[in-house]
């Protein structure tokens, strides 16, 4: 490729296709332990190296060649002829962050730089590999604390089994490469996957708290559906994080059962409570994170059997090794012909607490609460046809996760649905006309909306923002708004009357906002958001007059410590702006 490229052949460098293969091998495909994630024939065993390839990643993308510099700057490149052709000068390392490739792939990773950090994937290319890709549409490669805890089939070589000393039985190519029972995905009625290709990522996003991506199975499962819900709990407010599996599988027979396998990177797995919690040691394929790492798994949703299975995974240097896994069987409703199946998966070492998990069953919804001292997560699934109640928490959606600090509601989201209400006497949550997937900590979160009316109730809402610019209002009360948001998806943010004059919500009174105020100047039917402070309905000069009472002010500061420019200077500065837009 680079050959090619240099002598003027080929134009890899600005393919996009090239382009996005580096962005995804950087800032995708390794691990925090610079290891490969197992999706196909990958081999967890090894620490990467692309001694020369990670150095020439700036020919494709700054992007690539800041996360290539995150994992291999210690390095120097090879020494030889192609490095000298090809290497380019390394800019400053940029750990790679969670992102999402709707072709299909997830990779979520916790801000942390070091080799500890979380990180989870999920991958359902929309394309068979050919031989070199698994039956593993929908699988999920999880890290912790400096060890794998939960991998796929792995690699040993193309078309090589694997055996060993003391296992029950030696693991064919098959096995490895052919059969879906390998990886941590979902069956129907036992039976084998139907394609390599799934149907990519249909809808997700990333978020400081949470990171949440919906994998379609498209053709792998033939006529059923799967959709797996991959979320990320990230750790923060007190609480470990830990990962969430929503599977919704829908058949067109009501005598269908479903199997999700789950394979943690380990020789054995410990019963904690029959038919709900089970629990591995990492002693796999281990990279010696200096302390014993495990991973609960947690099935929240109540399994028609459980089995314990022995499987082989693969790796080379003689590090395959024959592991248990799990197999649990879940029978569809009779009716809808539907299965929403929650999976709790909570990593631990010795100075990361493993939560306490207690099912929740009902006959309208199933899941667990997560307990981490005063924290609580509640992970809920329903048929999201009807609004169901959980405690004085009411929700309506296929999945709802909430937590509660201290009794307090700190965030909730809610996937393919139409509200949430926090039971409070001051509501926290929304109400919406269609379904969406909606996350919120506090005032701000993400949203994913078919182009539809949202109402939104927080203490003090007085607007919405999404990216960066304020939803028209169509109606609105005390702590609430009735806004337009427009498809897509969305950073959403509350505006809230946290500092008089501060119009875009950023906890500061400054030129922004008077921009805001000049452009808006003389409307009327306006909001909060658009310059109207005395929310009068228009925006004129006691809008203004605010605004200069509050210039240059933060949030926690008081007037008296800043300067203040004086109400007819501001009008002087605002002049300009005015008469242009007038124009």
């Amino acid at each position: 490729m680079d050959i090619l490229q240099y002598t003027g052949q080929d134009d890899y460098y600005n393919d996009p296709r090239t382009i996005g293969f580096n962005e995804w091998l950087f800032g995708g495909a390794l691990t925090p332990t610079r290891r490969y994630v197992t999706f196909g024939d990958t081999d967890s065993s090894r620490s990467a190296e692309y001694r020369t390839r990670a150095f020439a990643a700036g020919n494709f993308s700054d992007q690539a060649a800041a996360n290539a510099a995150f994992f291999f700057s210690s390095m120097k490149p090879a020494a030889n002829l192609l490095s000298y052709a090809i290497v380019d000068e390394s800019p400053a390392p940029e750990m790679p962050t969670s992102r999402i490739w709707s072709g299909g792939y997830a990779a979520f990773r916790e801000d942390n730089t070091t080799n500890k950090a979380l990180a989870g994937y999920l991958w359902c290319p929309a394309a068979d590999g050919g031989g070199h890709a698994h039956k593993d549409i929908n699988a999920v490669h999880l890290t912790a604390y400096g060890e794998n805890v939960l991998v796929n089939s792995g690699y040993a070589g193309y078309g090589s089994g694997i055996s060993g000393s003391g296992w029950s039985q030696s693991y064919s190519w098959d096995w490895i490469n052919k059969r879906a029972e390998s990886s941590n995905t979902v069956l129907v009625n036992g039976n084998d996957h139907a394609s390599k290709a799934g149907g990519g990522v249909s809808e997700g996003f990333t978020n400081q708290r949470l990171d949440y991506a919906s994998g379609n199975s498209g053709p792998a499962l033939g006529t059923v559906k799967h959709q797996r819900n991959f979320v990320f709990v990230r750790p923060g407010a007190g609480a470990n994080g830990y990962w969430i599996l929503f599977d919704e599988i829908a058949a067109t027979s009501a005598s269908t059962t479903t199997q999700v396998l789950l394979h943690p990177n380990s020789k054995t797995i410990s019963t904690v409570n029959e038919k709900t919690e089970y629990r591995s040691v990492m002693d796999g394929v281990t990279f010696g994170s200096g302390s014993q790492v495990a991973l609960s798994m947690f099935l929240g949703t109540s399994p028609l059997t459980v089995e314990v299975k022995k499987g082989g995974i693969a790796a080379y240097d003689s590090k395959s090794f024959e592991g248990e896994y799990l197999y649990s069987s879940y029978q569809l409703n009779s009716l809808t012909k539907k299965k929403n199946v929650v999976t709790v998966l909570f990593p631990e070492d010795a100075t990361h607490a493993k939560a306490t998990m207690t099912r929740i069953s009902s006959v309208w919804f199933s899941g667990a609460a997560i307990a981490q001292g005063d924290v609580v997560d509640y992970a809920l699934e329903s048929n999201g046809a009807n609004e169901r109640v959980h405690d004085a928490v009411r929700f309506r959606g296929l999945a709802t996760l909430y937590r509660m600090n201290e009794g307090e509601l700190d965030f909730f989201f809610v996937r393919q649905g139409r509200s949430f209400n926090d039971g409070q006497a001051v509501r926290e949550g929304f109400a919406s006309d269609d379904d969406v997937s909606i996350f919120i900590a506090d005032t701000a979160g993400s949203i994913i909306s078919p182009g539809t009316n949202v109402t939104f109730f927080h203490d003090g809402i007085l607007g919405v923002y999404f990216d960066d610019f304020v939803a028209p209002i169509i109606d609105s009360g005390e702590n609430w708004v009735r806004v337009a948001v427009p498809e897509g998806t969305w950073e959403t943010r509350y505006l809230t009357p946290t500092l008089p004059g501060d119009a875009n919500g950023d906890g500061m009174v400054n030129e922004a906002d008077s921009r805001i105020l000049a452009e808006n100047w003389g409307r009327t039917g306006l909001t909060w958001g658009h310059g109207d402070f005395d929310r009068d309905g228009r925006v004129g000069p006691t809008d203004a007059a605010i605004l200069a009472a509050n210039w240059g002010q933060n949030v926690g500061e008081t007037a008296s410590t800043v300067p203040e420019p004086g109400l007819f200077v501001l009008m002087a500065s605002l002049l300009p702006l005015v008469l242009r837009r007038r124009r």
